[in-house]
């Protein structure tokens, strides 16, 4: 081989880092199950759930609320929990659905896995 056809084939090593990169990316959107830990506070992200008696598998969008970290704003009193040191009300802790037609939120039970949502490609 001669040395022009060297510059044309990338090394090794620069293969090696661009797969480094895309693994890095990759991780970021795929599904975490939560034994692995739980999602950031209040971010939207994508959840998978098995319903209860059927046990079908469900993909919802919605986020976590940890305890006492997402305030009520009063559409939810029979789903929050109020907290006497800050007299506010909150969302329960764990994990709510968003359907995608409304923005009424449902808690989730039998959560699996989440992800980030991914990001949309650019319109043409």
């Amino acid at each position: 081989m001669s040395d022009n056809e060297n510059v044309f084939m990338p090394s090794r090593r620069r293969l090696r880092d661009e797969i480094d990169e895309l693994k890095v990316k990759l991780e970021k959107y795929r599904w975490i199950p939560v034994g692995e830990g739980l999602p950031n506070n209040n971010k939207g992200i994508l959840i998978r759930w098995q319903t209860e008696i059927e046990k079908k598998v469900r993909v919802s969008r919605g986020w976590y609320a940890r305890q006492f970290q997402v305030v009520d704003e009063g559409e939810y009193f029979e789903c929050a929990e109020y907290d006497e040191k800050t007299d506010e009300y909150y969302f329960q802790e764990g994990f709510w659905e968003v359907p995608w037609e409304g923005e009424t939120a449902f808690p989730l039970s039998n959560v699996t896995h989440f992800m980030e949502i991914p990001i949309l490609p650019e319109a043409d």
